[in-house]
């Protein structure tokens, strides 16, 4: 795609730093992206990282999750996160295997992450009045994945984990974001490799990530 579709689609004339752009997103996909930092890290100008991320947009490898906050403002000066669209590109590009997706926490947290949040992207897509969608980091880093607000005000958070586990610690960013939505607040759903739901306290509940493509 890099040789062949970016060339009929902009005139790009450095398509290897194309290239190292997208592995550096992949290096760090589900986190906040920093163009100031991969212009350095890159040795790229700023401007020149933007114009190639957009680039990485339009080619369908990269898709950007705006960052939701209660003031409509600020939505606008928060970063978004970047995620390799695809899991399994994701995992080419770090060079995980099964075993590394097994063995390695972080891989496995990268690699499902973004399964579930495309996934849940892929679908809500499908709907007749589809959400809009962002993520959630306050200033003490509690985070929600992803954030899904309809056009009535109700929001949805969903947390993702690598784990077959849950706990109330895991629950930290969408508690914060419930008790300052108030009625707001439609469920908050943390999705684990678990096989049981299980009720953490007012509209909060681990789900097994495999009700994704089950309809359980």
């Amino acid at each position: 795609m890099l040789e062949r579709d970016l060339r009929s689609i902009a005139r790009v004339h450095d398509r290897a730093n194309v290239g190292r752009l997208l592995l550096a997103i992949a290096a760090g996909t589900g986190t906040p992206l920093n163009l100031t930092g991969l212009s350095r890290d890159l040795g790229i100008a700023a401007n020149t990282v933007r114009a190639h991320v957009d680039l990485l947009e339009t080619l369908f490898l990269v898709t950007r999750l705006p960052a939701w906050h209660a003031n409509l403002r600020s939505r606008l000066i928060k970063a978004p996160k970047a995620h390799i669209i695809d899991s399994g590109l994701l995992a080419h590009l770090l060079g995980a295997g099964a075993e590394r997706a097994r063995e390695d926490g972080w891989t496995a947290g990268a690699l499902t992450e973004t399964f579930a949040v495309m996934e849940v992207m892929r679908q809500a897509s499908a709907h007749p009045d589809p959400p809009r969608m962002f993520h959630m980091r306050d200033r003490a880093g509690r985070e929600v994945d992803l954030v899904l607000e309809r056009r009535d005000g109700g929001i949805v958070g969903i947390e993702v984990k690598a784990a077959a586990t849950a706990a109330r610690h895991d629950f930290g960013g969408l508690r914060v974001l419930r008790d300052h939505l108030g009625s707001h607040f439609a469920f908050g759903a943390l999705l684990y490799t678990g096989r049981a739901t299980v009720p953490f306290g007012d509209r909060l509940a681990a789900l097994p990530l495999q009700g994704l493509w089950s309809g359980s």
